[in-house]
């Protein structure tokens, strides 16, 4: 849950990196949930930054560094 306080406001900007292997174009509730939340930390003035397996469109939301790299299939 993120906290709209006035105290929440003044707390100090941040940077993240998100390492996953899903997200939007994806559709599932983790590519989701992270879509979200990488839009509202960067709302709040967060620097993101998302790295992801390669996908066949990319994804734009403001205020958000993607880096797509290389992915490899793994045996199942």
């Amino acid at each position: 849950m993120i906290h709209t306080s006035k105290d929440s406001e003044a707390s100090p900007k941040r940077r993240f990196t998100i390492v996953t292997d899903t997200f939007p174009p994806d559709v599932n509730g983790v590519a989701m949930t992270l879509k979200h939340l990488c839009a509202r930390l960067a709302a709040r003035g967060h620097a993101i930054e998302v790295v992801y397996p390669r996908a066949q469109t990319s994804v734009a939301i403001s205020g958000v560094r993607f880096r797509e790299v290389r992915g490899i299939p793994l045996p199942g």
